[in-house]
């Protein structure tokens, strides 16, 4: 896994983001951190894709799993956190606003 620098559209760096979102959602970084080892499993989500998920979509990765998100809603989805997600060794089709027919070829 990579680690770059890019910034969120606010500013912040993702790894300031994400170490805000470890502290301040402290049950689910604990969740995050009893992962097993998840090296081999293909996982996709289909959820939100805003930095509250941050921290557990990169958990997933972390413990080795090769993650696939499409978003369950277009008007969610943070293009500057996808396209982190997409460096960091996620395959993700969604973007701000996409057309719902493009939405359900993702999931197809």
């Amino acid at each position: 896994m990579t680690t770059s620098t890019p910034t969120s559209t606010s500013g912040i760096s993702f790894e300031q983001m994400h170490a805000w979102t470890r502290q301040n959602m402290p049950v689910t970084a604990a969740a995050c951190d009893a992962l097993p080892n998840m090296a081999g499993v293909r996982l996709v989500y289909s959820g939100h894709i805003s930095y509250n998920v941050m921290t557990a979509l990169h958990a997933f990765m972390d413990k080795g799993a090769e993650l696939f998100t499409v978003t369950c809603n277009p008007t969610t989805v943070r293009d500057d956190l996808v396209e982190w997600l997409d460096e960091q060794g996620a395959t993700t089709k969604a973007w701000k606003a996409m057309p719902m027919h493009e939405n359900h070829k993702g999931v197809d």
